[in-house]
């Protein structure tokens, strides 16, 4: 039974690092996209942290 709980817990880590991967490369193309139509370096900052998870550095 132990066993059991450490694989169903390892399982729900790998979910949820991989939602967060998938957040961080959301945001990574919201920035981009932001900054292809010709926005301001801030603006495409701002799409990129409004797209990230919370916890997350956005660097320029």
């Amino acid at each position: 039974m132990p066993t059991l709980a450490l694989f169903a817990l390892m399982f729900i880590w790998g979910l949820m690092a991989a939602s967060a991967h998938i957040q961080c490369v959301d945001a990574a193309r919201a920035g981009a996209r932001a900054a292809a139509r010709s926005e301001t370096p801030a603006a495409a900052m701002a799409a990129a942290r409004s797209a990230a998870p919370r916890d997350a550095r956005i660097t320029p």
